[in-house]
């Protein structure tokens, strides 16, 4: 079987200091079975989020340094089964806490 067409078994991803211009953007369709996502230190932005808002399998997701705010974190909130979230040096203020 080519990797491509079991990329759904993919369990964790790093993507570390990827230098893409939205490197959540870029992500495939179908990582069903993701669960630790590590973008720290990523140009992951608000509309980023909205992509990883559909890997609702995920557990752990670090976005250190990455350009987020209060308003892309409301793309998060469907994450219900995400016990760790990762978010320093983001540009988060705690009306942004609303949205976990």
């Amino acid at each position: 079987m080519r990797l491509i067409a079991r990329i759904h078994m993919l369990g964790a991803l790093n993507g570390v200091k990827m230098d893409l211009a939205n490197v959540a953007s870029s992500l495939p369709i179908g990582l069903t079975n993701l669960e630790n996502m590590n973008l720290s230190f990523t140009l992951v932005t608000n509309g980023g989020l909205k992509k990883l808002s559909k890997l609702t399998s995920l557990k752990s997701l670090n976005l250190d340094a990455c350009q987020i705010t209060d308003e892309g974190l409301e793309n998060l909130t469907n994450l219900t089964e995400l016990p760790h979230l990762d978010l320093f040096g983001a540009h988060i203020t705690d009306s942004g806490m609303n949205y976990l």
